[in-house]
C-alpha cells in the first residue's frame, strides 16, 4: 500500500513535471507566434511604405518631365522672340536709314 501510495505521488510529479514543460513549450510556441506575426506585420508596413514611396517617385518623375517640356518650350519660345527682335532691329535700321538718305537728299 505504501509503495503503491509512493508510486501514486510519484506519478502525479512526473504528470505535474510534464504539465509545466507543457505549458512551457506552448509558451515558447506562443512567443514564436507572435514574433512570426510581428514580422508578417513588419513586412506589410514595408511593402505599403516601399508601394506609397513608388508612387511618390512617379509622381515626382512625372512632375519632372513636365518641367523639362515646359522648360524646352520656354526656350523655343525665348529663341524666337530673340530671332523676331533681332529682325524687327534690323528693320528698324533700315529703316532709318532709309529716312535718314531722304532728308539729306534734296527735294527737287
Amino acid at each position: 500500500l505504501a509503495s503503491e501510495s509512493q508510486d501514486k505521488a510519484e506519478a502525479q510529479r512526473a504528470m505535474r513535471r510534464l504539465e509545466r514543460a507543457a505549458r512551457a513549450l506552448q509558451a515558447q510556441l506562443d512567443e514564436r507566434d507572435a514574433a512570426v506575426q510581428r514580422a508578417a506585420d513588419d513586412a506589410a508596413r514595408a511593402a505599403d511604405k516601399t508601394s506609397r514611396l513608388k508612387q511618390q517617385l512617379d509622381a515626382i518623375e512625372e512632375a519632372e518631365r513636365a518641367a523639362r517640356v515646359a522648360r524646352k518650350r520656354a526656350e523655343r519660345e525665348c529663341d524666337e522672340a530673340r530671332d523676331r527682335v533681332s529682325r524687327l532691329e534690323k528693320d528698324n535700321e533700315k529703316l532709318r536709314a532709309r529716312l535718314d538718305a531722304q532728308r539729306t537728299t534734296p527735294v527737287f
